[in-house]
């Protein structure tokens, strides 16, 4: 069991926690925000099936990858994406990032008019349209 205090900043308890139940503040800030996997998955393994169509993990990548080079986003690149297309926006906002080491901003109910302010306040210089 690990408890979470009600602190500013999730502080540490001030009180001695029962015997079994580990302190969050403690135990969790220790460990970096990094996911790396045991064991890589195969490129052929199966990794999404949409609409009775499998794709790979090989075959997502690939996807992202050419859809980075369509959009222009290059290594690092921060994305803008609307979200107007859900399936699309998801493709870009979350396998496109992965590939170009990247990140994105995903806008709702987006005005096409405000467009520029809205890429030079979220720092985004790639548009995913």
């Amino acid at each position: 069991v690990i408890a979470l205090s009600l602190r500013p900043l999730g502080g540490r308890f001030t009180e001695p926690l029962p015997p079994g139940v580990l302190d969050y503040a403690v135990e969790v800030p220790a460990y970096p925000d990094r996911l790396a996997p045991y064991a890589p998955p195969p490129d052929d393994g199966l990794a999404l099936e949409a609409a009775g169509t499998p794709s790979s993990y090989g075959d997502l990548v690939a996807a992202a990858e050419n859809r980075a080079a369509k959009i222009g986003a290059g290594q690092g690149s921060r994305l803008l994406v609307p979200t107007a297309e859900l399936a699309d926006a998801l493709r870009d906002a979350l396998l496109v990032p992965l590939v170009i080491g990247g990140s994105a901003v995903l806008v709702r109910r987006e005005d096409p008019a405000k467009r520029d302010a809205r890429m030079a306040a979220e720092r985004a210089g790639v548009l995913a349209t």
